[in-house]
C-alpha cells in the first residue's frame, strides 16, 4: 500500500513537471510568405519591385541595358558607329528612358510583366540600323505604365 502511494505521488510529480514546462514555453509565431518578381536570371527578389510594380527608375535601367547590350551585339558600339562606347548608349538611352517612364509620365509605376515582354522584345529584336528613336510597342508607356 505503501508503494501505491508512492507510485501515485511520483506519477503527479511527473505530471505537474511536465505540464509546468508546457506552460512556460514560448509562444508560437505564424510566417506568411509572399512571391515577388525576381531580377532576371539571378532568382532573386529584385530591387525596386513591390506587388508586380517596378518604379519607373527600374524600368528605365533594365530597358537601357537590354537595348545596349542589343545594340553591341549588333556591331552598333564602338569607333565610328551610332554610339562611341558601351558607356555613350547607356546614357543615352537611360536619359530618354526615364525622361518617359519615371516621375508623372509614370506616377504608379511600371507593370512588371509588361516591363518582361518590353525587355525580351528588345533583346529579340533583328539587328540593323538603331531604331532607338522608335521604340518597340511593347516599351511604349501606354503599355508599361500602371
Amino acid at each position: 500500500m505503501h508503494s501505491t502511494w508512492l507510485k501515485r505521488a511520483g506519477a503527479a510529480a511527473l505530471s505537474a513537471v511536465v505540464c509546468g514546462a508546457c506552460a512556460e514555453s514560448t509562444p508560437v509565431s505564424t510566417t506568411t510568405t509572399t512571391m515577388a518578381p525576381v531580377s532576371p536570371g539571378t532568382g532573386e527578389a529584385a530591387p525596386g519591385v513591390s506587388g508586380g510594380i517596378v518604379t519607373g527608375e527600374r524600368a528605365a535601367d533594365e530597358i537601357t541595358e537590354a537595348r545596349c547590350a542589343h545594340e553591341y551585339s549588333c556591331g552598333n558600339i564602338g569607333f565610328g558607329k551610332t554610339w562611341p562606347s558601351y558607356g555613350d548608349c547607356t546614357r543615352e538611352a537611360r536619359e530618354a528612358n526615364r525622361a518617359t517612364l519615371a516621375g508623372q509620365s509614370c506616377g504608379y509605376g511600371v507593370d512588371f510583366s509588361a516591363l518582361s515582354r518590353c525587355v525580351a522584345d528588345t533583346r529579340g529584336e533583328p539587328c540593323g540600323p538603331p531604331v532607338y528613336a522608335a521604340p518597340l510597342t511593347s516599351c511604349s508607356s501606354m503599355k508599361l505604365c500602371r
